[in-house]
Formats: structure tokens, C-alpha cells, sequence
């Protein structure tokens, strides 16, 4: 989950793969920044930027894109409809649609390092490991460590302190096929299936894994995968899709960073920091802010 999501162009334009309508998104352009890390939603995206502020854009139905003014982070996710980030100080804050996911009060005030969101559980690790979880789904973790984490719907994947993978608070992430994954370092989910990257950069997937998916690199730096769709990046920093979405697109393929899957689109983060979406842009998910934008000529 700490590495992420996906994209596409054509001819120097991005292409559009859905139906577009009337973007609800934020009308204020952001200021100019280097984009440091990117994070999908279901029809929305966040970059975190090298200065500490965030910029989003896409659906803003529910005040997803508004991030609060001032606050520094130093990490971000994006759920489904809203998003969450650990500030400099390791304090916890959140925004957006977040019903059933608004963190309980008081909230534990450890310096918190991660965080993670699905749509009925979230869950936050502490600098020393403890994960602590919140919302309609939320599992009892007892003393469990984790050093890394992913939320998708009902349930919670994450690394634990031995390098096993543990899934909790739903079925459908295939919990009984995750117990035999061992030794990672990085794990990603969506609501039905979900892979992970071990110590020696290799891939393993689990759940119910789209007919006839296979990992197109032995060895990866990153990997994100929503719906039936996921990206890889290699360690070379080639990248590769592979779904209904993204499968035959033509997009950057070298010089990758980062890739993050949402729901109907997907953005990469290429090395010299741009940005590039691709997928549906019926709410401006492909409406990358122009001060970082990737162009092809």
C-alpha cells in the first residue's frame, strides 16, 4: 500500500476510457509544488506534496478534495470518499465522507507513522507497530504489530512484526489463502483479491484474483490493484496494467515511480515527479493540475 497507482496517454493527450460528464470537483488551481507520493479513491486522487501540503482533485461530492488549510503531513491515504494523514507531529486527521470511518474521541495521541482506508474500517499504525482500527468492521487485533497496511470495503490486510500477512473484518480478500503469504514488506488490497511484495522484491497474490492475472514482473518496486485492475512497477522503474481498465492502454511505461489504482481510474508518479491519470473522467479524475502535469510530446 506504501507504493502505489496507475495511468495513461496518447499522443501527447490523455485519453479518456469512460463516458465524461460535468466534473464536481474544486474550482481553485493549486498552487505550484513537487509531487513526492499520489493515492487513489474511487473517483478521486491526492498528491502529497515534497513541502508537506496535499493537492486533490476529481469527484468532490463529499468534500473529499478539501483538505485542510495549513496542515503539514507526512503521509496520506485516500478511501473511498474521503482520506486520511499523519501530520508531521504524528497526529491523525481526516477528511471527506467519513460516516462511518470519522476517528473515535479521544483518539490514542501516539505519533502515529501509517493509515489505511476501506469503506466500513480503517486503521492507523503507531511508530512502535500497534495498529489501532475504527468503523462498522473494525477488527480486535489484540497485541498484533504491523509494519505495513491496506483497507479495502469490510477488511484490513497488513504485515505483521514477523513479516506474515494477516487479513481481518471480511472474507473476501481470500483471509485463509493470505495466512500461507510470509515475508513482505509491502501489501496492497481491494475488496476481493490482493498482492503484496516480499523482502526480495518478489510478487504474491491472493483472493479472488482476476481470471488469468499473473504478475508481469518477477521482481517489483510497486504495486496497487482496484476492481479487476492492477499496475506494477518493475525495480528498473518499467511499468505494466493489466485489467478492463487499464490493460490495453498506452501509457509511460519507464522512468515510473509510483502507481495508484482507484475505482475507475488510476495515476502514476513518474521519477522527475509528474503526474498522469487515465481511466474514467466523468468526475475530472483525469484532470491532473497543470503545474504538474506529465505532457508527451
Amino acid at each position: 500500500m506504501v507504493r502505489y497507482a496507475a495511468m495513461l496517454a496518447l499522443s501527447g493527450c490523455v485519453v479518456q476510457l469512460d463516458d465524461s460528464s460535468p466534473h464536481d470537483g474544486a474550482d481553485t488551481a493549486p498552487e505550484p509544488g513537487v509531487p513526492v507520493s499520489i493515492t487513489a479513491g474511487e473517483r478521486h486522487t491526492c498528491a502529497l506534496m515534497e513541502a508537506g501540503d496535499v493537492v486533490c482533485w476529481g469527484a468532490n461530492d463529499d468534500g473529499q478534495l478539501d483538505a485542510p488549510d495549513g496542515v503539514i503531513y507526512d503521509f496520506i491515504v485516500a478511501g473511498t470518499k474521503g482520506n486520511c494523514g499523519i501530520q508531521t507531529d504524528g497526529v491523525l486527521s481526516c477528511w471527506g465522507q467519513l460516516s462511518n470511518l470519522q476517528p473515535p474521541a479521544p483518539f490514542p495521541d501516539a505519533p502515529w507513522v501509517l493509515v489505511a482506508m476501506g469503506t466500513n474500517v480503517a486503521c492507523a499504525v503507531s511508530q512502535d507497530g500497534r495498529p489501532a482500527c475504527w468503523g462498522a468492521s473494525a477488527p480486535d487485533l489484540g497485541g498484533a504489530r504491523a509494519t505495513d497496511l491496506d483497507a479495502s470495503g469490510t477488511s484490513i490486510c497488513f504485515v505483521q512484526g514477523n513479516t506474515d500477512l494477516r487479513c481481518e473484518g471480511g472474507s473476501e480478500v481470500g483471509a485463509h489463502q493470505a495466512a500461507s503469504v510470509t515475508d513482505l514488506v509491502d501489501v496492497d488490497i481491494d475488496a476481493v483479491w490482493g498482492c503484496g511484495i516480499h523482502a526480495d522484491d518478489t510478487v504474491s497474490c491472493w483472493g479472488w484474483t482476476p481470471e488469468g492475472y499473473a504478475p508481469p514482473f518477477e521482481q517489483a518496486s510497486a504495486i496497487s490493484v482496484g476492481g479487476n485492475n492492477a499496475c506494477m512497477v518493475s525495480l528498473e522503474g518499467d511499468l505494466s496494467c493489466d485489467g478492463p481498465l487499464l490493460g490495453s492502454a498506452d501509457f509511460p511505461i519507464r522512468g515510473i515511480a509510483e502507481v495508484a489504482v482507484g475505482t475507475t481510474h488510476a495515476c502514476i508518479l513518474t521519477l522527475d515527479n509528474r503526474i498522469q491519470c487515465a481511466g474514467s473522467n466523468q468526475s475530472g479524475q483525469l484532470d491532473v493540475p497543470q503545474v504538474f502535469a506529465l505532457t508527451r510530446e
